[in-house]
């Protein structure tokens, strides 16, 4: 009865660990693959300014913390 149950805990401990490293795997995958994407796409360069910045801005906004 021992015997069956800690094999029963090994083989759960085994399909465990194999799960873990097929994701871990799929993981680093889709990390190389973004990466790949990243280096092939050229960057955009957005520029974010706003008109209250611009203009000089509304007479609170620099008070407020």
């Amino acid at each position: 009865m021992q015997e069956q149950r800690k094999a029963a805990a090994a083989r759960t401990r085994a399909i465990a660990e194999k799960k873990r490293q097929e994701k871990a795997a799929k993981k680093a995958a889709a990390k190389a693959k973004a990466a790949a994407e990243a280096k092939k796409k050229p960057r955009e360069v957005r520029i974010n300014t706003s008109v209250r910045t611009l203009s000089g801005g509304l007479p609170t906004l620099g008070k407020r913390h």
